[in-house]
């Protein structure tokens, strides 16, 4: 099975969309023009640094030889984010930031696909991931909902799990694969379902059937919920996607069904 790197990808991709836990400003919201500012209270996000292209420049997918892969992939967990960085920078702004300036990559993406997996916030291992700026709610008639200029924020996390190519990452996947499992068992599992894991939790984000209409949510306590019980009591997984909004949701389910296939 080699699923595990694309679920990855996905994984990182839904933790930027909303497993944050979302407060009022400590003034209280405010009702200018119908709209509710909040803000995330998160580590610092992350934003691109150094000279790195804009995101429209994205020079798109770049092939890679198995060849090419097999002569420098890593073979134990410390070289692999050089390798990671070399491979995978230059084809997206946003991801070429990330892959420079974050160290135990894959340290990191197997402990929240593991967190995932028991149905756990992940966003402590990719804080760094989480967007800019702040949570946008419309207010109408005492009523709270996401707003759709909300979505734009995922924008750039989109288009970086779109710059990749499905044969690279099923390439590296192939070479990195013990490095993965490595991981898996430090973390004290001692069984063999790390790929089982990653397979399953790819269809479950594959198959979550987006709601029409408006997102309408609720304020207890200070904090956002969504105010239909059936969305509420969905997975983190499931809820992070739809914060992003139906267009990038749709964007991340076509590329990880692009994966899938080529799998």
């Amino acid at each position: 099975m080699k699923k595990a790197l694309p679920i990855v990808i996905a994984v990182i991709a839904l933790a930027a969309g909303g497993y944050a836990v979302y407060r009022y400003l400590d003034q209280g919201p405010s009702t200018a023009e119908g709209v509710v500012d909040v803000v995330e209270e998160t580590p610092e996000a992350y934003a691109p640094k150094g000279d790195s292209p804009p995101d429209e420049a994205d020079a798109g997918p770049l092939p890679m030889s198995e060849a090419e892969v097999v002569e420098t992939a890593p073979t134990d967990l410390e070289n692999s984010d050089g390798y990671l960085q070399e491979r995978l920078s230059g084809r997206n702004a946003f991801l070429t930031s990330v892959l420079r300036d974050q160290k135990h990559l894959i340290r990191k993406m197997t402990t929240a696909i593991d967190l995932a997996w028991q149905g756990k916030n992940p966003g402590s291992q990719l804080f760094f991931l989480r967007p800019t700026g702040e949570l946008l709610v419309d207010k109408r008639d005492n009523r709270y909902f996401l707003s759709p200029r909300n979505y734009e924020r995922y924008e750039t996390m989109t288009r970086a799990l779109e710059s990749l190519d499905a044969d690279t990452l099923t390439t590296m996947y192939r070479e990195l694969r013990p490095l993965f499992k490595g991981a898996y068992d430090e973390l004290g599992n001692a069984d063999d379902r790390w790929e089982a894991k990653a397979a399953a939790l790819m269809d479950d984000v594959i198959e979550l059937q987006l709601p029409a209409g408006e997102i309408e949510l609720l304020e207890t306590g200070g904090l956002f919920i969504f105010a239909d019980p059936k969305l509420e009591d969905l997975s983190p997984a499931h809820k992070a996607l739809i914060r992003m909004g139906p267009e990038n949701a749709l964007r991340i389910q076509n590329k990880l069904r692009e994966l899938r296939q080529r799998l």
